[in-house]
């Protein structure tokens, strides 16, 4: 930003007029609802806010926060059309200086709304709504060479949405999905609720955090007290295990794995070892075996309440591919794991208090669970591989039956170490 942002984002195209995007309510002070008010009765009195006058710079001030907060936005009118609409999504937002563009932001997004095309990108600071189709048109088309047109790719190119002829910095490095989900799920877009807005609070009923019965539970055996290993030799050992032995993991020892790790300790709250978005604790824990002493092979559900085991009888069925592909996802299709723990998350329980993170805190929280199961295998003298792949359109099939609890994340590879080293 070459100037303080109330002097630079005036430098606005002068074909575009400033407009009111909401009523005086909007106002937080009595010069912002002066600001609505002229705004509100026409293009003449709105020029007053848009000019430089050193005896308006109150206004000019006032003007920029409402900018800022996304209540002003800037329209481009022909005679009687509008043509587009330009609404600001943070207080970063500034004009451009225009440069040559290749075509369109690779990261743009054109999407249909109520009024128009949604025009948006991670790289803006705004967004443009596209009232005229031949706009829509000429986005898709840049090398269209009419008046309108020409102007179009001007202000793309002055709002952040036109593609620059080189790329510079870490932006390089990103998928245009990556940088959106990154973009959206963060505290940066003026009047978009963010954060803990429980906004079904009212509509619908919070959601149980219990699932469904699926057959007889299998109690864990209680696991042995856990080794005094000091707690710097436990992190310094942790170690990614590929090479998994010929012996097998016992039940006691994916009992004690889930007790140290992800079991719910009692309490008031009730919490775990790992931290959890809001204490909600929305991650659930299933165990895939295809060779353990002590238990048959299937897919089971873990009741992190009972520390206690529930076989999925249909999915159990089908487990065939997940071994398959897990063996793939860590380079070793001929040597599938002995047992996986898929970590799945209730997004219902994290979406009903959080609004527009709620898929990053569920990240955040299998993140989190992840680095504890792994740690606790290393002192267990288990085997434990992170696989982050996960095939959604197999477990998409699997949740037909309505045995699965969750939406899956993440699968972890279990087994006995090759030698019997940690």
């Amino acid at each position: 930003m070459l100037d303080t942002p109330p002097q630079r984002i005036w430098l606005a195209p002068s074909f575009l007029r400033i407009t009111a995007l909401g009523g005086v309510e909007e106002a937080q002070s009595e010069q912002e609802a002066r600001v609505l008010s002229l705004l509100q009765d026409g293009p003449t009195e709105s020029a007053l806010v848009h000019r430089w006058d050193a005896s308006l710079e109150t206004l000019r001030q006032a003007a920029f926060s409402l900018l800022a907060r996304g209540a002003l936005g800037f329209e481009w009118q022909e005679g009687e059309r509008t043509l587009l609409r330009i609404v600001p999504q943070s207080p970063s937002f500034s004009w451009l200086a225009p440069r040559r563009a290749s075509g369109a932001c690779r990261f743009l997004s054109l999407e249909p709304g109520p009024e128009g095309w949604r025009v948006e990108s991670p790289r803006a600071a705004c967004r443009m709504v596209l009232l005229a189709p031949s706009l829509a048109a000429a986005l898709l088309d840049p090398g269209r060479a009419s008046p309108e047109a020409q102007r179009f790719w001007e202000l793309l190119s002055m709002t952040g949405f036109a593609q620059p002829e080189s790329e510079e910095g870490d932006e390089l490095w990103w998928a245009p999905e990556d940088l959106r989900f990154h973009r959206r799920s963060t505290f940066s877009r003026s009047g978009v609720p963010f954060g803990a807005t429980y906004r079904f609070l009212g509509s619908r009923g919070q959601p149980e955090p219990g699932a469904p019965r699926v057959g007889a539970a299998l109690a864990l055996p209680t696991p042995r007290p856990a080794a005094a290993t000091p707690w710097s030799e436990v992190l310094a050992e942790r170690r990614t295990c590929r090479e998994h032995g010929p012996g097998l993991l016992s039940l006691e020892q994916i009992s004690a794995l889930l007790q140290h790790s992800v079991r719910l300790q009692a309490g008031s709250p009730a919490r775990k070892a790992y931290p959890s978005p809001g204490g909600l604790h929305a991650l659930r824990f299933s165990v895939a075996v295809r060779a353990l002493d002590g238990c048959a092979a299937g897919l089971y559900r873990y009741d992190d309440r009972e520390h206690s085991i529930a076989r999925l009888p249909r999915a159990s069925e089908q487990l065939s591919p997940l071994f398959e592909e897990a063996a793939r996802y860590w380079g070793q299709p001929q040597r599938q794991p002995q047992v996986l723990l898929l970590v799945s998350v209730r997004y219902d329980l994290l979406s009903w208090k959080y609004e527009a993170l709620a898929y990053r805190l569920a990240l955040l929280e299998a993140g989190a669970a992840a680095q504890t199961l792994s740690l606790a295998a290393g002192a267990l003298g288990i085997g434990c591989c992170l696989l982050g792949g996960i095939n959604s359109l197999y477990f998409d099939a699997l949740g037909r039956h309505g045995e699965l609890d969750g939406t899956p994340l993440l699968l972890l590879a279990l087994g006995a170490p090759a030698g019997g080293a940690r």
